[in-house]
């Protein structure tokens, strides 16, 4: 674990693998306190590993990975990751709308101090953790 403790909020939800394995499919939300990146991680536990029975039992993760009925022959599930790129736009035009480059520059031009200023601000608001699209149906 981080020294942050980040890692508490991540959602982890299971699958079966082979021979008793399941696999633990975790999403990480960025951190701006420890700098960790945003992700997806799939780890495999077996049968007497200390988290085997903790997240088959459901006392930490959200539960079995539920798969979608995607053609006749298979299933699947979709992550997203990122922002669309009006999403993108929504969230972080605000960040630029009046910017003063008297305020965050010289000679009326924003300087890289106020450049890191501004991106700072917007990476905060731009992290994205990963995530399932909301189903027809309204979940999650």
């Amino acid at each position: 674990m981080c020294e942050c403790g980040c890692v508490a909020n991540d959602r982890r939800y299971w699958f079966p693998g082979p021979n008793e394995t399941i696999y633990v499919l975790v999403l990480s939300a960025g951190c701006v306190d420890c700098d960790a990146p945003s992700g997806v991680s799939i780890e495999a536990l077996k049968p007497g590993d200390f988290m085997y029975s903790k997240i088959k039992q459901d006392e930490y993760g959200e539960g079995a990975l539920e798969f979608e009925k995607w053609t006749d022959t298979s299933d699947g599930v979709v992550l997203v990751t990122g922002l669309l790129r009006h999403e993108f736009i929504a969230k972080l035009k605000s960040h630029l709308i009046g910017v003063s480059s008297e305020e965050l520059g010289t000679d009326g031009k924003l300087d890289e101090d106020g450049a890191e200023v501004i991106l700072e601000e917007m990476y905060d608001d731009s992290i994205v953790k990963p995530h399932f699209p909301k189903r027809k149906d309204g979940d999650a």
